[in-house]
């Protein structure tokens, strides 16, 4: 979202977009048989509780290889929302971001086998599985003075991140350094008056010269106190 902001006053930018991705989950699995027989795959719990629950079956021919294939997918609705101000003679962009994940994980399999005979007995097997998942979104915006609407929203709202960072890091720099001086210059000064021997004690508030009392710790208990007439 894009706003030159040519108003003599801010104007409050809201954001309200929605976008459906797909979450996909693709299996690959494949065996090699010498003879004919029934197979059916069930995916096993093992991958981290993703998989299907379902039994899949095929038939292998004489002495040949198979490979079965199957894709799932998911919808995922993804949003993003926000207010930001653009102040007069700026250029604010908002732009919305989706956490994403792509990779390839291996799985374990069941292999049951149905022989002619009606035996059936089972072996573990390893397959493939590539898995694409969008998680929660998140919102940045970022402006900057002047005209800027000819710019990819993407391009300007990292740049000016960066540029932000740099010139927050750059004051507080500034303003430690500012500090320091200041210290030091307020020191100096103090030696300088002990070496002049003008570093006096502040006059009391009765106006004589004594020297101020010193201050007591402070003490809670309880305490008796009496009055006279």
């Amino acid at each position: 979202m894009t706003e030159y902001n040519v108003a003599s006053r801010p104007l409050v930018m809201h954001m309200d977009k929605k976008q459906d991705k797909k979450n996909s989950y693709s299996y690959s699995q494949s065996s090699s048989m010498s003879f004919g027989l029934g197979y059916s795959l069930e995916i096993s719990g093992q991958v981290a509780g993703v998989g299907p629950k379902a039994t899949y079956s095929v038939q292998f021919q004489m002495s040949s290889e198979s490979k079965q294939e199957w894709t799932e997918a998911t919808d995922a609705g993804l949003s993003a929302k926000t207010i930001h101000e653009c102040p007069s003679g700026f250029t604010a962009m908002c732009i919305g971001y989706a956490e994403f994940n792509e990779f390839d994980m291996g799985y374990e399999a069941t292999v049951t086998l149905k022989l002619k005979s009606g035996r059936t007995f089972s072996f573990r097997e390893r397959g493939t599985k590539e898995q694409t998942l969008y998680a929660k979104t998140q919102v940045k915006c970022a402006d900057q003075e002047g005209d800027h609407s000819n710019e990819d929203p993407y391009e300007f709202v990292e740049r000016r991140i960066r540029e932000t960072k740099k010139e927050d890091e750059e004051k507080k720099k500034k303003e430690e350094a500012e500090k320091k001086k200041k210290e030091e210059e307020e020191k100096k000064k103090q030696q300088e008056a002990a070496r002049n021997g003008t570093l006096t004690n502040p006059p009391s508030t009765n106006g004589t010269n004594a020297t101020a009392p010193s201050k007591t710790p402070k003490r809670s208990g309880v305490v008796s106190l009496s009055f006279t007439a």
